[in-house]
Order: structure tokens, then C-alpha cells, then sequence
């Protein structure tokens, strides 16, 4: 009797291609001669190969356009294109998803004034073989907004004069800049101009009213807000 034997071998790059198929004609030639009479067909399933130019604009704090090239040979019909990136300092994939199937996406809801790296791949045969990732591009996001800053407090240090202390804010989300004071009446409705306390967590205000109640504020300046 002869028996008909099919071995498919799906790779994702030529070098492996080549290491798989052999030793699947190892495999099925074993078989063969303790078989006896065997006919033998082969096929050989290439996967696509690496999108290319790879490229990431950004286009605020929390967000990175992702473009590039179509691979230089799909090896089959595109299904969609995936994407994954993950934090330049971690070492591992974490996120990874469909992006379609055209050649751009726009990354969201990322963290402010942050480096991420991407990789784009070309999946085929309906989405079931996945091609090779492209190079890894690089890039941050924007500076945001910071938080408020924290436990700020107020004591009078004479009849004129108040003291201001606070921590800085939770999430500083881009480069620390200066710190920005108001203050007012406590009857009034309107602040005064802001003044400019550098980058220090304290200021004293003087030229106060005695005995008079004051209203006061803090905030931290950003690329966003200056």
C-alpha cells in the first residue's frame, strides 16, 4: 500500500525556513523506509517579511503616530497589521494589538513625558501566520500637566509677612519648572499676579496687612502652561 504523507512547515524568515524543511524531509524519510512505499509532498509556508521605515511622530503627551512601509514581500494576502511597544526601561512586551490594515496608527493613552519603544508586524493567511516584527523605533510623549502641589500650608512669621510651604505635586508629567504664588483678600473675589517661588518648595510673602486674611494658591508650571 501507498501511503500519501503532507508536511507543511510555516516559518517566519528564510534561515529557519530552511532548518525547518530539512528536518521535516528527515522526519518523513524515516517514516518512509519504515513504512515501505510512501509518496511525500511538501509545503513550505513563508510568513511576511518586516514592515519597513518604521517611524513614530509625536503628537501630544499622551499620544504617537506610528507609520511605515509595507513589507517587502507579504508571502500571502495581509490580514492586518499589529503593533506592540512597551517602556524604553522595561525589557519585555507587554502590550500588543491589531492596528488594521493600513500603515499608520496613532498610539493613545499613553503617560505624559514618557520613552516607548514600538514594533510593527504584517500578519497573512487570515490572521493565523504572523510575520516578522519591523525594527524597534523609539520615541517619548509630551510634556503634560502636572498634578497640584501637596500639602501646602501658610503661618505668619510677623505682623507682615507669611510663610508658605508645600511638597511638590504627585505626578510632576515633564520637567520641573518653576512654581507659580497668588494670594488675596479673603474678601476679594480676584487674585493678585502671579509671582514666580523658582523651584523651591518654600516662599515667604511680605508687604501683608496686619491682621488680615489672606487666600493663597500654588501651582507648578509645565512646558504646557508656561
Amino acid at each position: 500500500m501507498i501511503v500519501t504523507a503532507t508536511v507543511t512547515v510555516i516559518v517566519s524568515s528564510l534561515q529557519s525556513s530552511l532548518g525547518c524543511f530539512i528536518r521535516g524531509v528527515v522526519f518523513v524519510a524515516i517514516s518512509a523506509l519504515m513504512r515501505g512505499n510512501i509518496n511525500i509532498r511538501f509545503s513550505l509556508v513563508l510568513a511576511s517579511t518586516a514592515p519597513i521605515n518604521t517611524s513614530a511622530t509625536v503628537i501630544s503627551a499622551t499620544s504617537i503616530l506610528l507609520t511605515w512601509n509595507h513589507p517587502i514581500s507579504f508571502n500571502g494576502i495581509l490580514h492586518d497589521y499589529k503593533i506592540r511597544y512597551k517602556l524604553a526601561s522595561d525589557s519585555r512586551y507587554d502590550i500588543s494589538f491589531s492596528a488594521g490594515g493600513r500603515p499608520f496608527y496613532v498610539v493613545s493613552s499613553l503617560s505624559p513625558f514618557t520613552a516607548y519603544d514600538f514594533q510593527v508586524l504584517a500578519s497573512t493567511n487570515g490572521g493565523a501566520l504572523l510575520g516578522n516584527w519591523s525594527l524597534t523605533v523609539r520615541s517619548s510623549t509630551k510634556e503634560g500637566v502636572p498634578t497640584v502641589p501637596l500639602n501646602l500650608s501658610a503661618n505668619a512669621t510677623s505682623a507682615t509677612s507669611i510663610k508658605l510651604v508645600w511638597n511638590a505635586p504627585m505626578l510632576l508629567n515633564g520637567a520641573l519648572h518653576d512654581y507659580k504664588i497668588r494670594y488675596k483678600l479673603l474678601s476679594d473675589k480676584n487674585f493678585s499676579s502671579p509671582i514666580t517661588a523658582a523651584k523651591q518648595l518654600t516662599y515667604s510673602i511680605v508687604g501683608l496687612t496686619p491682621f488680615t486674611d489672606y487666600d493663597f494658591q500654588v501651582r507648578q508650571l509645565s512646558f504646557q502652561v508656561i
